[in-house]
């Protein structure tokens, strides 16, 4: 998703997060008194009844077993209801000669179909018992909540850690619930949390440890990028702050001062105010103003240029297992600018003050395992035409010819990391963008740069509709300096090759403008970080597609240095 705006990797809601981890052992399992040996072999010619307990004392008396026929629960609560874990047991003992393998079986059905519904912390055990009516008795036995203990947290407020948990004691453990939780918190850089299970004290509970490992909620960072046009200069030096608890509230503002080497160029001011609601949702609001200023050979022209937005974001997270993150938003951009010297390099123009408002709708998610992780984005642009003032089809078109105050256009984006064995990685990445009108270039599919196409100018091409292509290969993170036994920071450096293609098509050409354009771009990188107070990335890319326009001659390198406190 394009802005016009600096974007803050740092508080990216969306997506994107740690994964957790969830430590369960025998220990963690509810502590019952021992049962009663039962004999080596049990076997039942004919089993014409089944009755699951939620107690031993509950067994039933032979001469109560003589009228059951089927499944019986006594006791128990049995998520999905009894009449759907009957039909998975049925075929296994109904009319079936039981022996001690088919009964491990029953039991291994019982346990499997709690875990399907995210309660794995259940007991299943035979009691010895008299099975000459044909009845066989099991007992379930499934842990509740003890108690719930927040542990590591030095800056995060212990109050607010459980009130992000939806657990209340002597409830069962609805471990998908507890998960949800889990990834809602760790939604906040500035702290990890995991979920360790504990017997409880009394017995048959579990008591739910949450560990935090966090710092403090402030970061101070400084440094200098070459991801400008070369109407301002490429060149770029920015600094900010990020502050992730705010008032105590647990909400994150972040703020960025970007400028040309050269200020009167060009310079910038961001915001962002990311707000976690009570019922795990999340309010997302950015905005900034920008301002750009041309030597320009007319002096009769305006060379002074300006654009300002301010956007929100509603996120609705949906947590559908261990491995699969989704969410859904909700939000809407104003942005009013006389100018297009920040996206384009071909033709910059000065014209009119234009309001653009548009409406977007997003559906994203990842879903991740040992061996491979996959991203998915997909985004709705919608607007309806002109309600406020400023937002003509002239307006448009005195900064764009063809551009319309209304639009449809659509943006997708679909990553995959898979891991290769010594540590190495390849990372493929597709973009792509169709609209249904001339755009103005803010909301055009930007090609060239250090995030799309390596080895030419930051949107060395602009178009309505296009398509993006990246592949990565990546050595494994190689410690540098952690190994000198006084130094405690953790660094690491990494070693990538790149392939990136990107095609262009406008909706409707001017006469200047090709119809169709393509970059190709290839070559190596490096990245390097020191924890928590350093990082860098430079990239050297070599044109593969040489035309006489595309600026920086046969090659190009990008690079991004930051400092941080």
């Amino acid at each position: 998703m394009r802005k016009w705006l600096v974007s803050f990797a740092l508080l990216v809601c969306s997506s994107v997060l740690w994964g957790e981890e969830v430590a369960v052992t025998d220990e963690s399992l509810p502590r019952l008194p021992n049962p009663t040996p039962f004999q080596q072999e049990v076997l039942v010619s004919k089993c014409r009844g089944l009755i699951l307990v939620g107690k031993q004392s509950e067994l039933l008396s032979a001469r109560e077993l003589r009228n059951v026929e089927g499944l019986r629960v006594i006791d128990l609560d049995v998520p999905g209801g009894e009449e759907r874990l009957d039909k998975k047991l049925r075929p296994l003992y109904l009319n079936q000669a039981i022996t001690r393998p088919s009964l491990e079986e029953i039991q291994d059905t019982i346990r499997d179909y709690y875990r399907g519904y995210h309660r794995p912390f259940i007991i299943v055990e035979v009691p010895e018992q008299d099975v000459t009516d044909g009845v066989l008795q099991i007992v379930v036995f499934e842990s509740q909540l003890g108690k719930v203990e927040i542990q590591g947290n030095t800056w995060t407020s212990t109050k607010r850690m459980e009130n992000y948990l939806h657990l209340d004691p002597g409830q069962m453990i609805n471990q998908q619930s507890l998960l949800s939780d889990l990834d809602f918190i760790n939604r906040n850089p500035f702290r990890r949390a995991d979920i360790i299970y504990a017997p409880g004290e009394k017995e048959g509970t579990t008591d739910v440890i949450l560990h935090v490992d966090d710092r403090r909620p402030y970061r101070f960072y400084a440094g200098a990028e070459n991801t400008g046009v070369p109407t301002t200069d490429r060149q770029r030096w920015f600094a900010g702050f990020n502050w992730g608890n705010v008032f105590g509230l647990d909400h994150i503002f972040a703020y960025q001062y970007t400028a040309s080497y050269d200020v009167d160029k060009f310079q910038s001011h961001t915001g962002q105010y990311i707000a976690p609601l009570p019922w795990h949702h999340v309010f997302d609001v950015y905005g900034g103003a920008s301002w750009v200023h041309l030597d320009l050979d007319e002096p009769s022209m305006d060379s002074h240029g300006f654009s300002s937005q301010l956007s929100g974001r509603y996120v609705i997270p949906f947590f559908l297992g261990l491995y699969l993150r989704q969410e859904c938003v909700i939000g809407f951009d104003w942005k009013r600018t006389n100018n297009t010297i920040e996206f384009t390099d071909d033709f910059p123009t000065f014209g009119k003050n234009v309001n653009l408002t548009q409406f977007v709708f997003t559906y994203a998610g990842s879903y991740e395992r040992n061996a491979y992780r996959l991203d998915f984005e997909g985004s709705f642009y919608w607007s309806p035409g002109r309600w406020v003032s400023d937002q003509t089809d002239a307006d448009f078109e005195s900064l764009r010819p063809g551009a319309k105050n209304h639009w449809v256009y659509f943006l997708a984006s679909f990553s995959y990391l898979q891991r290769l064995p010594k540590s190495f990685s390849l990372f493929l990445l597709a973009e792509g963008q169709l609209s249904s009108q001339n755009l103005l270039p803010s909301e055009q599919f930007g090609l060239g740069g250090y995030d799309t196409v390596r080895g030419y100018n930051q949107r060395e091409v602009s178009t309505e509709n296009g398509l993006l292509l990246s592949g990565e290969v990546r050595s494994p993170a190689l410690p540098l300096f952690s190994n000198i036994k006084r130094m405690k920071q953790v660094d690491a450096i990494q070693f990538l090759a790149f392939l990136d293609y990107g095609y262009g098509r406008y909706k409707k050409t001017l006469p200047f403008e090709t119809k169709n354009q393509y970059l190709l771009g290839i070559g190596p990188g490096i990245r390097y970080t020191l924890e928590p107070y350093f990082t860098a990335r430079l990239d050297w890319g070599i044109k593969l597609h040489k035309e006489a326009r595309y600026g920086g001659g046969n090659t190009m390198v990008h690079f991004a240095v930051t400092g941080s406190y």
